[in-house]
């Protein structure tokens, strides 16, 4: 593990420590400090903490897994439900459930610790009843009544838990019927309907790598052969996009038109991954190899000394200005891990 990444790594480490490992601070602002603890972002985190400790047999990241995954057990409703927003302070969202659910599965999976499996289980259940609404009726959603195409990912999750743990039923139909629906926004030029944060704004490359990436790894669990397809499609097109023209811009609207003020440091990392994945199920392909590369040294380059990485390329760019979100270490560990 090179000096890099190990600096960031323990930036991640201190971003629990500052909450005596009652979840991660979802970022450090350059002239506020840290923020308060993001369960959502605490969620998913767990997952890497766990990875690199497989690597190194660090016995301080096996301890901020478990911190991490206690407190999000104590912070749990009795729904299933966790609540939403840095902090905690908002009513639960579909979406931060589901990405918790990766931690806690992964925790599960680690330790067999039973409190774990049902915390996994509970979140499940809910994710289903809330899937089952139509989107116009639930206000489980960032913004009430939009249904954004970012929630495959947590489809990815729910799948997830259900391939691991037992006892999980109705997943693969109430999956299959979200999917389909997202996956019915997709463009012949691979841009996809509703992948913004907000209805009718240009898309982050974070949340166009979380769309993209949601549909390879539910399309593999279904064994959906025409998803992993386009999919591929997708990390072709970015690959060229990014050898044939320079760094990604840190937004796109549907019809691809980017604005190259900033880069988002967080998609090019999430999207470096999404092609070495779609390495994994398709094979050696050159020219993902080498964009996907080139996403990592863009990502890389903008890691400050102390570890941290901000969301934006300048830092004071567009996505997450002057902070340096939590999330944006997690996806760069996992892209250089």
């Amino acid at each position: 593990m090179c000096a890099e990444v190990k600096k960031t790594l323990h930036w991640l480490q201190r971003s629990i420590a500052v909450h005596a490992g009652r979840g991660s601070a979802g970022y450090y602002h350059l002239w506020r400090g840290w923020s308060a603890a993001y369960p959502e972002t605490t969620g998913y985190l767990i997952e890497t903490l766990w990875d690199y400790y497989r690597l190194t047999s660090d016995e301080s990241l096996r301890r901020d897994a478990l911190s991490c995954t206690d407190w999000l057990c104590d912070i749990q409703q009795a729904d299933g439900a966790w609540p939403g927003g840095i902090g905690g302070n908002l009513a639960p969202l579909l979406f931060d459930t589901g990405m918790i659910l990766f931690g806690m599965t992964r925790s599960a999976l680690e330790t067999g610790d039973p409190r774990y499996a049902e915390s996994a289980r509970r979140a499940v259940a809910w994710l289903i009843q809330e899937f089952a609404k139509a989107p116009a009726l639930r206000n489980s959603d960032y913004v009430s009544g939009y249904d954004p195409a970012y929630n495959a990912r947590a489809l990815w999750a729910m799948l997830y838990a259900e391939k691991y743990l037992p006892n999980l039923t109705e997943v693969r139909t109430i999956v299959s019927g979200a999917l389909n629906r997202y996956t019915g926004g997709i463009r012949p030029e691979l841009s996809v309907a509703d992948w913004s944060f907000r209805p009718g704004e240009p898309a982050f490359t974070h949340t166009i790598a979380y769309i993209w990436r949601g549909f390879l790894e539910a399309a593999c669990l279904l064994d959906d052969k025409n998803l992993q397809e386009k999919a591929l499609l997708f990390g072709h097109k970015i690959a060229d996009m990014r050898l044939q023209n320079g760094p990604l811009a840190g937004t796109y609207d549907e019809a691809w038109r980017g604005d190259f003020s900033f880069q988002c440091v967080t998609g090019n990392a999430q999207l470096c991954i999404l092609l070495r994945r779609l390495e994994q199920v398709f094979g050696a392909d050159e020219k993902l190899h080498s964009a996907a590369a080139l996403l990592y040294e863009d990502a890389r380059s903008a890691v400050w000394p102390g570890g941290g990485v901000p969301g934006s390329k300048p830092f004071w760019g567009k996505y997450q200005g002057f902070r340096f979100p939590n999330w944006a270490a997690k996806f760069l560990l996992d892209a250089g891990g």
